[in-house]
C-alpha cells in the first residue's frame, strides 16, 4: 500500500469519527429540544399545587428534659398550615430544669388548671382558667408551703371572701375581706400576728347588678328607663406595708398572681 492511499484511509477515518461525534451532540441536544417544544402541555387539572403562607410566624415549642450547662438544650419551630394554636400544652422551667409554670392553652387562651412553682418544688400557686379568665378557687403559698393567699373568682373577677395569712407556724389570719363581682363588700378585717384585730371596717352591702338590658323588639318610649341604685364600696382602710388585690398574670403567664406590695 503506497503513501497517498495511507493517507486517504486515515482522512476518511477522521472525518468518519467527526461525523459520529456531530450525530451524538445533535441528538443529545437539539433532537431533545424540538420534542420538548413539541410536546403537549402538562395537564392543569391532575394535581393541585399548594404552598405554604409566606408570612406564617412560627409557632415556638419549647422541650427540655435536662440542662447540661444551664442553657436550653433544644428549641423547636413548627410552621403549622393554619397558624391558630387549637391545644398547646404549655410547660416552663427554671434553668434548673425544675417546672415553673404549667397550663394548657386552648384557641390561644389559657383554659385549664394553672399551677406556678418555686424553684424549690413548693407550688406557689393554682387555680382554674376557663377560656381565658379565672375561675373558681385560687390558692398562694410562701416558699415554705404555708398559705399565704385565699381568693376566688367568677367571670374573672374577685369575688367572695379574700385572705392572707402570717407566715407562721399556725398560718395566722391577716387580712380579711369580701368580694362580689370584682367590688368590695361587707366587712374588712386586719388583724396583729398575735391574732388581735386591730382594724375593722364595713364597706357596705354587696352591689347591687345591674339591670337586664332592654328588649330589642320593644317599641321605644319617651320615657327614661328605670334603673336600679348601685351601692358604691369605699375603699378598704389602708394598711402600710400590707398587699392589695391579687394580680393575675396575662395570657401568657410570666408570674404567678401576686399582690402589689
Amino acid at each position: 500500500m503506497d503513501e497517498n492511499t495511507k493517507k486517504s484511509i486515515t482522512t476518511a477515518l477522521v472525518i468518519l469519527f467527526l461525523l459520529i461525534i456531530a450525530v451524538v451532540i445533535y441528538f443529545m441536544f437539539f433532537a431533545k429540544k424540538k420534542v420538548q417544544e413539541v410536546a403537549p402541555p402538562p395537564s392543569t387539572t391532575a394535581a393541585t399545587k399548594v404552598e405554604a403562607p409566606k408570612k406564617q410566624e412560627p409557632e415556638f415549642i419549647e422541650k427540655i428534659e435536662n440542662y447540661d450547662t444551664g442553657e436550653l438544650r433544644a428549641k423547636y419551630f413548627v410552621y403549622r398550615v393554619k397558624p391558630e394554636i387549637k391545644h398547646k400544652e404549655y410547660k416552663e422551667y427554671y434553668k434548673s430544669g425544675k417546672i415553673k409554670i404549667e397550663c394548657t392553652y386552648k384557641d390561644n387562651v389559657i383554659d385549664s388548671p394553672y399551677f406556678y412553682w418555686y424553684e424549690n418544688g413548693v407550688k406557689a400557686m393554682e387555680g382554674t382558667m376557663k377560656n381565658g379568665l379565672q375561675e373558681g378557687a385560687f390558692l398562694e403559698n410562701h416558699p415554705d408551703g404555708k398559705r399565704k393567699l385565699s381568693y376566688s373568682y367568677k367571670n374573672g373577677r374577685l369575688d367572695g371572701k379574700w385572705q392572707e395569712f402570717y407566715d407562721d407556724d399556725k398560718s395566722t389570719l391577716m387580712i380579711e375581706k369580701n368580694y362580689s363581682a370584682g367590688e368590695l363588700y361587707g366587712n374588712f378585717q386586719y388583724a396583729a400576728r398575735d391574732g388581735k384585730t386591730k382594724i375593722s371596717k364595713d364597706n357596705g352591702a354587696a352591689p347591687t347588678p345591674p339591670p337586664p338590658a332592654p328588649a330589642t323588639d320593644k317599641p321605644a318610649t319617651d320615657k327614661p328607663a328605670a334603673t336600679t341604685p348601685t351601692a358604691t364600696s369605699p375603699s378598704a382602710p389602708v394598711v402600710p406595708g400590707k398587699p392589695s388585690t391579687p394580680a393575675f398574670p396575662p395570657k401568657i403567664p410570666p408570674s404567678p398572681a401576686t399582690p402589689a406590695k
